[in-house]
């Protein structure tokens, strides 16, 4: 068992100031004088286990965002249909993973405010749950999704339950009973994301009984429209804390993962023994052969790795940097090429230059596609001129 962080220290992002987005909030109000700033994209925030939608600590963190970014509308996905925070929070714990996305799917289609898209921020296990509303659903449309030490590529071992969170040790106690039985993929919300590739026998029984992390990764099964709907991100941000204990391996926040026990090559030859070094994402099966989209947005800058210092969830001022201002509280911008040759001319700039979109701006993107016209034109002419003569 991993140790578990108190759930209100499951935000560590309330414990410290956030000083970027005071600072952005305070040129905000410098700005207002002069003129009226368009209003962020709106938000949808999942949050992570032990948690709940509308607890003190979620709530807190919500505030300090529509301060730091006036006119941002947040949303907060709750599983309780009367918005209890109670069941919500036991809903953590407790409950079938594919249909709580559904039920995401259904409540945020219902948000009027989200009807023309949103960013999205997944907190541990939250993170995991907006990627597959991502991948399943997508309607309304996610512009950039941000996940917060999440594990995307399952876990290896359990966290360890505090003394006082009864939730965690009844759960605890209904794993005792077996990871891979019918009502533990069915009814204990962590168990669906368990994959421990160490063990051979462990990971059969997770490919035959799993039905949620498996899928989301088209680990066995290929749905393209899992890939097609991940592509449709403006940019993937992907958060791994370096001292995390509490997500096992805590890589798969980067969608790393232990090598697979007894896998053969592709002419049937044993692998090496697995060993405690987990495999880097651009090394691993799920990138190369592109099964999510991961290797596309990648060679167009989309696919964003930061890592943050410090224990799961502590969420500093440097880590708010990466984020906040940047990804998350920022307007719509007009876009004046189309998006299929934008998607061109961003792996041309990631590609040639190491620079994306959001380095350089739409503006300069429709610039460069500009020139790129008049370079073109230049071209015909200069043929049909030759050819006339």
């Amino acid at each position: 068992m991993r140790p578990l962080l108190p759930s209100n220290l499951l935000l560590g992002v309330l414990l410290i100031p956030l000083h970027l987005l005071l600072s952005t909030a305070t040129v905000t109000k410098a700005a207002s004088l002069s003129f009226s700033p368009p209003k962020p994209h709106p938000l949808v925030i999942w949050h992570g286990l032990g948690d709940s939608a509308h607890s003190e600590a979620m709530s807190s963190f919500i505030g300090q965002l529509q301060e730091a970014f006036p006119g941002l509308y947040v949303h907060s996905v709750s599983m309780s249909p009367t918005g209890d925070d109670s069941e919500d929070r036991k809903a953590g714990f407790f409950g079938k993973a594919s249909e709580d996305v559904e039920f995401a799917c259904k409540q945020i289609a219902e948000v009027d405010e989200l009807k023309n898209g949103f960013d999205a921020i997944g907190f541990s296990q939250g993170g995991q749950f907006l990627r597959a509303y991502v991948e399943k659903c997508n309607l309304p449309k996610v512009r950039n999704l941000v996940t917060f030490g999440s594990q995307h590529m399952g876990i290896s071992d359990f966290p360890a339950c505090t003394p006082t969170d009864f939730l965690c040790r009844i759960a605890e106690s209904a794993l005792r009973g077996g990871v891979y039985t019918d009502y533990a993929q069915s009814h204990l919300i962590s168990a669906q994301y368990f994959r421990n590739p160490r063990d051979p026998n462990g990971f059969a029984k997770y490919l035959e009984k799993n039905d949620f992390i498996k899928d989301i990764n088209n680990e066995v099964e290929i749905n393209k429209t899992y890939a097609e709907n991940l592509l449709s991100l403006d940019n993937f941000v992907m958060i791994m804390f370096d001292k995390d204990i509490t997500v096992e391996p805590k890589q798969s926040s980067w969608f790393a993962s232990y090598p697979i026990a007894n896998e053969t090559d592709s002419i049937g030859q044993a692998k090496p023994s697995p060993t405690n070094e987990v495999v880097p994402l651009r090394q691993s099966s799920i990138y190369l052969e592109d099964r999510i989209g991961l290797k596309k947005l990648d060679e167009r800058g989309s696919l964003v790795m930061e890592l943050c210092h410090g224990i799961h969830m502590q969420i500093d001022g440097a880590c708010q940097m990466k984020v906040f201002g940047k990804f998350i509280g920022t307007p719509i911008s007009p876009h004046f090429v189309p998006r299929g040759l934008r998607v061109w001319l961003a792996r041309l700039l990631y590609g040639v230059l190491g620079l994306r979109i959001q380095d350089v701006g739409d503006e300069v993107l429709a610039q460069l596609f500009l020139v790129l016209l008049i370079v073109s034109g230049l071209k015909l002419l200069v043929g049909m001129g030759r050819n006339k003569w």
